[in-house]
């Protein structure tokens, strides 16, 4: 995508590696095994799990930042794959993870309701049995009736990222994104289309799909989904 390459020499100090997603992680498996990281970026995540004794495994669409996360680790675990998020169910085998993450609001990049079922199929299939599978997204019920057209501004010694939405009548979503490089006061911008999913959409997906004992929480501390929640971070077992 256009978007993800443009920016991709500065994704690391726009989306710096959360630490409570490693905590969220470890707090719903109950031992260090296999794992796929999903909308991987530039790896951080998944290398910050490998140090901690998981087997990772990690793809991205954008080749720009599987390099970029490849040079971060010399060789071995994790193991970085430029791929679609599509195929997981094709490249990988069956039974193969117990735990698969897909971190910052990747799913919504899906343009149709069939691609994300086809991709929670996919999901399913490589987990293990009791494997977890691990989302994140933005909370769309919140944005939409609250009509929320601005995300909270991220902004460093680097880089100053700003975060728009624009709403459409056919349920589409316009991201529109400035990044601002202060070095060089070079401004970046960039557009591109979301299709938001909701929760009621999510949790009947999931259920369709194999999963069971799907628990929603409104951020990735597990604190309880409101209506005055940004984040929506759902787990899901098979």
């Amino acid at each position: 995508m256009e978007f993800y390459q443009s920016i991709h020499t500065f994704y690391d100090d726009i989306f710096p590696l959360n630490t409570m997603q490693l905590s969220f992680i470890e707090m719903n498996i109950s031992q260090k095994s296999s794992m796929l990281d999903i909308g991987c970026g530039t790896g951080n995540l998944a290398i910050a799990m490998a140090a901690k004794g998981f087997v990772v495994d990690a793809i991205d669409l954008e080749n720009e930042m599987i390099v970029m996360a490849k040079a971060k680790v010399k060789q071995g675990n994790p193991n970085f794959i430029a791929a679609n998020m599509l195929d997981v169910g094709e490249i990988f085998g069956a039974d193969k993870y117990s735990v698969v993450t897909c971190f910052g609001n990747t799913l919504v990049h899906l343009t149709r309701y069939n691609e994300v079922e086809q991709f929670l199929k996919g999901v399913f299939k490589v987990l293990k049995e009791d494997g977890k599978f691990l989302l994140q997204i933005l909370n769309y019920d919140n944005i939409l009736s609250n009509s929320i057209t601005s995300l909270p501004l991220i902004d460093n010694e680097r880089i100053k990222f700003v975060r728009n939405y624009q709403f459409h009548k056919n349920g589409f979503i316009s991201f529109n994104t400035s990044l601002f490089i202060k070095n060089n006061k070079q401004t970046i911008e960039n557009s591109i289309l979301l299709k938001p999913v909701f929760v009621d959409e999510l949790k009947n997906l999931l259920t369709k799909c194999g999963f069971r004992s799907v628990e929603l929480y409104g951020g990735f501390n597990g604190e309880s989904v409101n209506t005055k929640n940004l984040p929506l971070v759902i787990s899901a077992q098979k």
